[in-house]
């Protein structure tokens, strides 16, 4: 049944999450005939990239290029449009087109693929896929086309990026061992001597594995040199790559002259302390591959280098490839990336991926320039106590700049001496503080100065409280003159400089949290074209320092910018600035949807465009009036489960505030439903899938009869052990709670559908819960839901909830009682409004025990406890059903049942109950949930017409004699499963 299955309803099969594993939904291409070896042949016509005159969609590779390959190489690549205000449509695009060699395949949907990393851990991946195929050896030239759906855009194609099917892997394979003899051409001492040997072979792919521990150096060639695929390096053992200590500023660069080094694997640790960067000497040649490796700092986050911070603004010159990295006590580290995926980075300063061309999938915390930089420190005090009447002390120049003048003066008279960062002034002593100490004790004016800290240099004085800036004359003869050194050292996660990242660049479904600084800055004056930014999670840790006061530190978008999309991002405590005054002109192909943002404030006169909707902002936010669908609620802590900790799961207002999605996966890989929570963190988290076929572990409860001949789902609950304490009773508060699928089509039929409970009459009936037709016999009943319970002892409990608004979406059915005798019964489904039953009170009803079956999907019986046919107008009910239960000392509120109904755990969300019974929950691979184990006295399933009693199965080793099932784990969790399994299994 088209919709019917899949998770609540109100999903196609077109949004379903792809869960798919390689390389089974993705298709393969081969070079095609012309193809000879030699990259580009095979192509009759070269594709080409047309010159950009309106907007164009973003895509960027996720694989790093020039791989060689021996059998089938998985490629991938993000890509994404603005199609009339949504990406929910397949991204925005018709397909990517991948072109090799003269051989085309479209790729028609994005999906999550799984590949193996460096390290051999499996990592899942959205983008669009294409696996190439070895059909001969040789170099062949990939493209890719992002084709899409506005007719109104132009296609991007990029490329050529070569990949080599080739029958070796490597052409050459080195050992490195600093302790053995050399061996020529098989085992060397250094990795220089062997990258040496290596060059003069005119090596392409090689290896090298290094096999002792140690520090490694790499000693420059003697020229630079590139292959056609990587070098990659490799160690058995844990090695360090770094340097001895620090000589020169051109000694600290490490230089290998062999441009696209892949330093591959966890044994691998590059050690910044004494390394100001890799250097890549090319631009436009092969860059380097850092490929699930560590990168540290040794000495620490804050370690100065020459006196102050760390003299590069990049870790790796040009535009490297960081893949599954984990770096951390580092400034600047992914700066003009390539790409930067799956990666950690913890603990740093400075810029994190600022001008990359794409991030994906990766985490930063904990990165903060101010407790380390932006501090006063105490260095210097200065004082006259000669014979003028006065005498001062100035500086001119930039924070810690180059060049910069201090000029002292007495009466008429003056002296100057200019300081910088520079390595040549450190050598000709105006470096230090005490350098600027000793220049003003030499002046043998009566000048006295004393320093307090040495460690930071000179070009970093200023006043306490100027944040580093130059200080007009302050007078030294009244009293001392204090200085401090402060570096103006700031942090942004992404930001785009003038020169740098202008056009197709995508960050998405990253997390970060603990950054001090802005986390998106997009104000080039060149303008931003065809930039993507969705997915991404930011939590900003706020300080309190003279400087680092950040709260109100935003991120910031100015100047023309063409088709950027920015959606779906969750800016838990930042604020967005639009910087009409900085001329900030989005094009219609602009999009700013569905964020969750603290505020949002338009700056300068004119107007917001009208490309902001559905955007979510917190309490005492100023922006509610900018935009349209604007909602305003909560604080930080109301809308977030714990984004400090990365949690941006949505609650309170956020989750409330639902919105129809303008991207169809979360950050995470889930669906989003069709309204859903804005920000990065999908709400609806329970799926319910249609299986295939019948199947042990079958996430949807059981098979559908009607689907699935032969097979009923009957599950029999024997009465033993649960007559000590009621299940529902009027003096009680708890409930009675089933998450339900209603088959649509089938509302029309004067039938009774028994879900639940023995026979509906007579003095032996407990409890049912049945799903009535439109017109039924019994009444004008109309897609009703009606719960009757003659209990135990007491009145007899009659209430029921119209559903005919539900129509086949997903609900839960809540029966409840107060604990003062006040039953009712209530209808709650995900997105909408809850719908309300009838009300009944009692104050002797007592539902104390379960006899016969008690849940009956398919065509089975009311008897007690084996299955036989019911007799009509009664019928078993024939949706599906994903959990259900009682639950004791809690009867929740309607804000608790909507949010279980939506996915959120329900042990937590009742957090006042004392106990669950017959707990039940097919969700999430059809597993019970360990936190509320399953009763385990049941039946398995028989056929159809089966009128004879199979036996129970063993009880779980969680079942008290009172048949309560606490909060508290299974100890085996092994009973459980096994139990769910028979009952999903198909008899024999």
């Amino acid at each position: 049944m088209p919709g019917f299955g899949f998770g609540f309803g109100f999903r196609t099969g077109r949004r379903k999450a792809v869960r798919a594993r390689n390389p089974g939904t993705v298709n393969s291409i081969r070079p095609g005939p012309l193809w000879t070896g030699i990259a580009g042949s095979g192509f009759v016509q070269t594709p080409v990239d047309p010159v950009r005159i309106t907007a164009k969609p973003a895509i960027r590779l996720i694989t790093p290029p020039n791989q060689y390959f021996t059998h089938n190489l998985l490629v991938g690549v993000i890509a994404a449009a603005n199609h009339g205000g949504t990406l929910l449509d397949n991204l925005g695009l018709e397909k990517v087109v991948a072109h090799y060699e003269g051989s085309s395949v479209d790729i028609l949907a994005p999906s999550y693929q799984e590949i193996t990393d460096a390290n051999g851990i499996t990592r899942r991946y959205f983008g669009w896929w294409i696996t190439l195929t070895r059909s001969g050896p040789g170099d062949a030239n990939l493209y890719f086309e992002a084709v899409p759906k506005d007719a109104s855009m132009q296609a991007r194609v990029i490329g050529p990026w070569q990949f080599s099917p080739q029958t070796a892997l490597h052409d050459r394979q080195l050992l490195v061992a600093p302790s053995q003899p050399v061996i020529a051409g098989a085992r060397y001492q250094s990795i220089g001597a062997a990258l040496g040997f290596l060059a003069q072979s005119n090596a392409q792919n090689p290896l090298i594995t290094i096999i002792e521990s140690g520090m490694y150096d790499i000693a420059p060639l003697s020229a630079a040199y590139q292959g056609r695929g990587y070098c990659k390096i490799s160690a058995q053992v844990p090695i360090t790559i770094g340097k001895a200590g620090y000589t020169t500023d051109s000694a600290a660069l490490l230089r290998p002259r062999w441009d696209g080094l892949r330093f591959s694997g966890a044994n691998i640790t590059i050690d910044a302390r004494f390394v100001s960067a890799i250097y890549q000497e090319v631009a436009t040649g092969r860059q380097h591959w850092l490929d699930g490796i560590t990168v540290t700092n040794s000495a620490g986050r804050y370690a100065p280098w020459r006196g102050g911070t760390r003299p590069l603004g990049h870790f790796v010159r040009n535009n490297a490839w960081f893949t599954e990295c984990t770096i951390s006590a580092l400034s600047n580290p992914c700066v003009n990336a390539s790409l930067v995926r799956g990666c950690v980075l913890e603990g740093g300063y400075g810029d994190v991926a600022t001008d990359a061309a794409c991030v994906v999938h990766t985490s930063t915390n904990d990165w903060d320039s101010s407790d380390g930089w932006t501090l006063d420190v105490p260095s210097m005090t200065a004082a006259y106590s000669g014979t003028e009447s006065t005498a001062t002390l100035a500086i001119s120049g930039g924070n810690d700049s180059s060049a910069r003048t201090i000029t002292a003066t007495w009466g008429l008279n003056s002296a100057v001496l200019t300081v910088g960062s520079t390595e040549a002034l450190m050598a000709a002593n105006r470096y230090w503080v005490s350098d600027v100490a000793n220049w003003l004790n030499g002046l043998g004016a009566g000048f006295s100065a004393t320093v307090l800290d040495n460690t930071r240099r000179a070009s970093a004085l200023s006043i306490a409280g100027l944040k580093g800036a130059p200080f007009a004359a302050r007078d030294v003869k009244a009293a001392p003159l204090s200085l401090v050194t402060m570096f103006d050292q700031h942090t942004d996660w992404f930001q785009q400089n003038n020169a740098g990242m202008l056009e197709n660049c995508i960050l998405a479904n990253n997390v970060s949290t603990g950054i001090v600084g802005q986390d998106v800055f997009l104000t080039a004056s060149g303008g931003t074209k065809d930039f993507l930014i969705f997915n991404n999670a930011f939590d900003n840790k706020l300080t309190t320092g003279s400087y680092s006061n950040n709260a109100f530190l935003a991120s910031q978008f100015a100047r023309a910018h063409s088709h950027v999309v920015i959606a779906h991002n969750s800016w838990a405590s930042q604020g967005v600035l639009l910087r009409g005054d900085q001329a900030y002109a989005p094009d219609g192909y602009c999009l700013f949807a569905n964020n969750a943002v603290r505020d949002i404030v338009w700056m300068g006169g004119g107007s917001p465009p009208a490309s902001i909707i559905g955007n979510h902002l917190q309490q005492g936010a100023a922006g509610g009036a900018i935009g349209s669908n604007t909602t305003v609620g909560g604080l930080q802590s109301d809308c977030f489960a714990d984004s400090g900790a990365g949690a941006f799961g949505a609650r309170g207002p956020l989750q409330a505030s639902r919105k129809q999605p303008v991207v169809a996966l979360d950050r995470t890989g889930r669906n989003r439903g069709a309204a859903d929570a804005v920000g990065s963190e999908a709400f609806f988290t329970a799926e319910v899938v249609e299986p295939a076929q019948p199947a042990i572990g079958s996430v949807q409860f059981p098979p559908f009869n009607r689907q699935y001949d032969g097979i009923a789902g009957t599950i029999s609950y024997a009465n033993s052990g649960l007559v000590q304490t009621p299940l529902l009773a009027s003096g009680s508060p708890g409930a009675f709670f089933i998450m339900l699928q209603v088959p649509h089509e089938r509302t029309n039929l004067n039938r009774e559908y028994r879900v639940m409970g023995n026979g509906a009459t007579g003095s032996s009936q407990i409890f049912s819960l049945s799903h009535y037709g439109d017109n039924h016999f019994d009444g004008p009943r109309h897609d009703e839901i009606r719960w009757r319970s003659r209990g135990s002892a007491g009145d007899l409990v009659d209430v029921s909830v119209d559903v005919q608004l539900r129509a086949s979406q997903w609900q839960l059915i809540v029966v409840t009682c107060d604990g003062a005798g006040n039953f009712s019964i209530a209808s709650y489904a995900p997105g909408t409004a809850k719908i309300a039953g009838t009300v009944q009170s009692s104050s002797t009803h007592s539902l104390n025990a379960l006899a016969g079956t008690h849940v009956s999907l398919g065509d089975t019986v009311s008897g007690a406890p084996g299955p036989a046919p019911y007799a009509a107008p009664a019928g078993a009910f024939d949706g599906a059903v994903a959990f259900h239960g009682f639950v004791l000392g809690d009867a929740g509120d309607d804000a608790k049942w909507q949010a279980i109904c939506e996915g959120a755990d329900i042990a937590q969300t009742l957090d006042a109950a004392t106990a669950f019974r017959l707990m039940r929950d097919y969700r999430n691979g059809g597993q019970p949930r360990r936190r509320l184990p399953p009763s385990c006295r049941v039946t398995s399933p028989q056929p159809v017409r089966f009128t004879g009693q199979s036996t129970a199965v063993a009880a779980c080793p969680m079942r008290k004699q009172t048949g309560i099932f606490t909060l508290t784990a299974c100890p085996t969790g092994t009973c459980c499963a096994r139990q769910t399994a028979r009952i999903l299994a198909p008899s024999s």
